[in-house]
């Protein structure tokens, strides 16, 4: 009986199943066909059962899981080393929000996104889980170097270079969602940036959006002292008191 013919063959010093078998496999190996794992086992095993195209790994290497980044701005790579070590109130509303405001568009964030998803690649991130503005051509990106997203479309209570207002962020969030709603890479998500920037009914209005469509919801929580006591200072409450009382401390919701 003929060797089955697979894609490839990716061989590890270690290959961690993440099953409930004891420890990881020595000297293992995975075969893939047609984008999907046919097997996995000892080196030997795989070799001696599959025809690959070609055998990626081997010794020194280790065979897991992609990692998962669950809180992304990853076209802010392009604003890296501008102002660091700074208080995060006066590193956005000195700096980056200035910066956004003048730089800005679609290109800018297709370019700085396809950067970001090289890096996590390399660093052995396949799923990643975003934040920011223009995902459309975030999205184009991911589509062309083949990485996982959950794409989050930012919602704030004041103008930026997306949006003149509240409704308009929510229109163009609903419009990207319909857009890529089932896609194979890209799960689309309505993110609401943080209690300091969002209302207690932008709030509800993001997880109503969520809801109806089966989505997460994405959002900023007790970054720093100053939020706490800012929230405290409006509403009485501690930011996580905040969220669970617009609904939001649920299991759709990330929180960072």
């Amino acid at each position: 009986m003929g060797k089955e013919e697979v894609d490839f063959i990716i061989k590890g010093e270690y290959v961690l199943t993440m099953t409930d078998a004891e420890g990881p496999l020595l000297d293992g190996a995975v075969a893939v066909r047609d984008g999907s794992i046919v097997d996995v086992g000892l080196s030997l095993d795989i070799e001696g059962r599959y025809l690959p195209d070609k055998i990626l790994g081997g010794s020194g290497k280790a065979v897991m899981p992609g990692l998962v980044n669950t809180h992304t701005h990853a076209a802010m790579v392009y604003f890296r080393g501008m102002a660091d070590d700074l208080p995060l109130r006066v590193w956005l509303e000195d700096n980056i929000w200035p910066a956004e405001a003048r730089w800005l568009s679609p290109d800018f964030v297709r370019d700085a996104t396809e950067l970001a998803c090289l890096e996590m690649l390399k660093a052995g991130v396949t799923l990643y889980n975003d934040m920011y503005f223009f995902e459309d051509a975030s999205a184009e990106g991911i589509k062309r170097l083949g990485i996982r997203a959950v794409l989050g479309a930012g919602i704030l209570d004041f103008p930026t270079a997306t949006a003149r207002n509240t409704a308009e962020y929510f229109e163009k969030a609903e419009d990207f969602i319909k857009r890529w709603i089932g896609d194979e890479l890209i799960t689309p998500s309505i993110a609401p940036h943080a209690p300091y920037t969002c209302s207690p009914g932008t709030y509800r209005r993001a997880l109503a959006i969520g809801e109806q469509y089966n989505i997460p919801v994405h959002t900023h929580l007790c970054e720093t002292r100053w939020e706490v006591e800012e929230i405290k200072k409006l509403y009485g409450r501690t930011p996580i008191e905040h969220l669970d009382s617009c609904g939001l401390l649920n299991s759709r919701v990330v929180a960072a």
